[in-house]
């Protein structure tokens, strides 16, 4: 089973799936995303809020399967590698 990054930014987007880190930080910043205020990991998903993308409108990040389905959230060194990634930006 191939295991991949899915990545939904805010409630209107489409999931995206990613081999790995370095290339969903690439589509992040590319999207302005900006840097990571806080973690989900509640009823409403999995992944991370930032000032362009907070509350229900979060962004879902999580490794799972080829059909998107939860796996597992990011650990704590990925989660570093993420925030560390991000670039600031406000929309």
């Amino acid at each position: 089973m191939n295991t991949l990054l899915w990545i939904r930014v805010g409630d209107g987007g489409d999931y995206q799936s990613f081999d790995g880190l370095d290339d969903a930080l690439d589509y992040l910043n590319e999207l302005s995303v900006g840097n990571v205020l806080d973690w989900v990991d509640h009823g409403q998903g999995v992944g991370f809020t930032t000032p362009n993308y907070h509350g229900s409108d979060f962004i879902s990040c999580f490794w799972g399967d080829n059909d998107g389905n939860f796996l597992a959230a990011l650990d704590d060194d990925e989660q570093c590698t993420l925030k560390a990634g991000l670039e600031e930006a406000y929309i």
